[in-house]
């Protein structure tokens, strides 16, 4: 693993010269979230630097959404951890402006009015006879796919205080998770790396 390490330190690409601009709000009220994680989107205004760039930098997760009536802070260090776990440099990749930290709440989902009548309640149905094909259990339903061959990701590799991000090709399909085998090009071989979302998966030092 620390040849894999060394051959794409040696083939990371440069960074981009022109950093994105992420000017942070002095608060943000967010609804329920499906995934209960919060994302630089969301608290933070990005401008500037590589439109792809950008892109995968605001679905960077930075923190768990507060539960409602709860206040969470976040400072700027909290956002510079979270991009260098991300892979991305704050020193060359983003420019941090704006508010010093950002104070999340949750807004509570609004109850149903008064004034409206209450949903007519079904009976419960008839539990269906045993041995019918009704008592079988559920499909497992399989994990979705995020990253698809052929795709273009980053590979990032953390050693240290050392974060290393290169772009590759997904030799196969993959989940969150999941491994799977990316190419480099001017690689000889490929490389197994963890998927961490649709741009992005790690490689193990």
């Amino acid at each position: 693993m620390k040849h894999a390490f060394l051959l794409l330190l040696a083939l990371a690409l440069p960074a981009s010269a022109a950093p994105v601009h992420v000017s942070l709000k002095a608060s943000a009220s967010l609804g329920p979230s499906a995934s209960g994680f919060l994302t630089l989107a969301q608290i933070a205004d990005l401008s500037g630097g590589a439109k792809a760039e950008r892109v995968r930098m605001a679905s960077v997760l930075v923190g768990r959404l507060p539960l409602p009536g709860d206040t969470r802070l976040l400072t700027v260090g909290d956002i510079n951890l979270k991009l260098r776990q991300a892979g991305f440099h704050p020193e060359h990749d983003a420019l941090l402006e704006g508010a010093k930290q950002v104070s999340v709440t949750s807004a509570e989902t609004q109850a149903s009015s008064p004034l409206a009548p209450p949903a007519p309640v079904s009976p419960p149905a008839p539990a269906p006879p045993q041995g019918s094909a009704d008592t079988k259990s559920a499909p497992t339903v399989a994990p979705a796919i995020v990253v698809h061959r052929s795709d273009t990701i980053s590979v990032v590799v953390q050693q240290g205080d050392m974060t290393i991000t290169a772009k590759a090709t997904a030799r196969e399909n993959g989940s969150v998770g999941q491994t799977i085998r990316v190419h480099r090009d001017g690689a000889p071989s490929d490389l197994a790396a963890t998927v961490v979302d649709a741009q992005t998966v790690q490689l193990e030092p």
